[in-house]
């Protein structure tokens, strides 16, 4: 949190400050934006109160290094100079990695997926489903007798959602996609723990305090599968783009190399003695 708490603003700030320090403020969006940082609610006074703590605390500490003149020495000088230096070789670093790269075509993802098929094997168990959720009863009915049909064509499916869901495009994209279990339902332990004794084919109707669910366990993979290139596209897509990255930013790092020898700016004189001095 040190970094965002240096920041401040003039004491005429338009919006006031919920702190000041001499001619330093901190603003009341400065706090808010710290408190995002660190994840805490915007409505968290205890976290607010810590901020403003250390802010203050950090301000006052930085303004009688000032007074002190601790900037003018030469080891803050030179710390100074580094923190700088590390700063741009990260900002150049970050700009390579994102700039000529792009990003991978269905073909190199079949291909990848061709090559290490077996290598792709489950971790852990991935299920597909039927789920939607509604706040009325007679819409749960309906849902429900859909996912009683043997023969329930996702089409059909989709269209009852968009008619009768609460949300959906969420719903569509849960019906429409294996995922691993364990993330389906993360924060409702309700429904996490009644589709995690369902076996295929079964449905279930679970009343919540503000709605009905309703699903139908289509499929479960259990781990140690192969899966199928829907089941885990994402997945290589990401480690696609990530070798894609690194692969750009190695040759842009190999251009500077040649470009600095290229003028002679580059010399590393072969037969010195590089070990370490005592």
């Amino acid at each position: 949190m040190g970094f965002w708490l240096a920041s401040c603003g003039p004491a005429d700030e338009p919006g006031g400050y919920v702190a000041r320090v001499h001619d330093a403020t901190l603003s009341q969006a400065d706090m808010q934006h710290m408190m995002q940082a660190v994840g805490a609610r915007q409505d968290s006074a205890a976290v607010a109160e810590q901020v403003i703590s250390q802010w203050v605390r950090n301000e006052l500490l930085y303004q009688e290094a000032e007074r002190r003149g601790l900037r003018d020495t030469d080891a803050v000088q030179e710390q100074l100079r580094e923190s700088e230096r590390t700063i741009l070789i990260n900002a150049l670093v970050a700009e390579l990695h994102e700039t000529g790269a792009s990003q991978p075509t269905a073909e190199e993802v079949q291909q990848y997926y061709d090559r290490h098929r077996e290598h792709l094997q489950l971790r852990e168990p991935y299920v597909y489903l039927r789920f939607a959720e509604t706040r009325a009863e007679p819409a749960a009915d309906s849902l429900q007798a859909l996912l009683a049909e043997d023969a329930l064509s996702e089409p059909r499916w989709i269209r009852k959602v968009q008619q009768l869901a609460i949300d959906p495009a969420a719903a569509i994209d849960l019906s429409t996609h294996y995922y691993p279990e364990r993330h389906v339902f993360p924060a409702r332990e309700a429904l996490r723990q009644r589709l995690q004794s369902m076996r295929p084919g079964d449905v279930a109707r679970i009343p919540t305090e503000t709605s009905v669910v309703v699903m139908r366990l289509e499929a479960r993979a259990e781990a140690g599968t192969v899966p199928e290139l829907a089941w885990v596209e994402d997945v290589i897509r990401q480690r696609l783009a990530v070798q894609k990255r690194k692969q750009s930013f190695a040759r842009q790092v190999q251009r500077l190399h040649v470009e600095a020898a290229s003028r002679d700016l580059l010399d590393i004189p072969e037969g010195v003695d590089r070990s370490p001095r005592p």
